[in-house]
């Protein structure tokens, strides 16, 4: 198992992910359907001269529905459990992101958090969980503009 950078984008869909990383990283990205599930998808970029992958999952958080389809009166049993206990809110959708923790990693799934409002966990392998990054479309124009990162 690899170290990963995670991040989850509230209110919003695969798709529109997409159509951002398109718009601001790399016009040639492409949008791969996974078999796993209608629920899963992979978008191929590159960034600053960095081949990436990040994985896209929708995803709905909410510890009582887990537990009743779980049958389990432990949370932390849960998928939702987990993610709240890991500083993520109950009772929200929206896409849980995932892409190897190297290079521009953070900045990406940074970005991406500012641009959608999210929150971000750099490295999911160690003991710091998810914080915020609120919607700031002036600090995300700066930071585009500053690394030149449309390809």
């Amino acid at each position: 198992m690899g170290v990963d950078t995670h991040g989850f984008v509230l209110n919003t869909t695969r798709e529109r992910i997409f159509e951002f990383i398109q718009r601001a990283f790399d016009r040639n990205a492409r949008y791969e359907q996974t078999n796993i599930s209608e629920d899963y998808s992979t978008v191929h970029f590159n960034f600053l001269s960095e081949k990436r992958m990040i994985h896209l999952h929708r995803t709905v958080i909410d510890v009582k529905a887990d537990m009743k389809r779980w049958k389990t009166d432990d949370p932390l049993e849960t998928d939702s459990g987990v993610h709240i206990d890991e500083g993520l809110p109950d009772k929200s959708k929206g896409v849980y992101m995932s892409h190897g923790m190297w290079g521009s990693s953070v900045k990406i799934m940074k970005m991406l958090a500012m641009y959608f409002d999210g929150y971000v966990d750099d490295n999911d392998s160690d003991a710091e969980y998810y914080y915020r990054v609120k919607r700031n479309l002036r600090k995300l124009i700066k930071e585009l503009w500053s690394g030149r990162s449309v390809q």
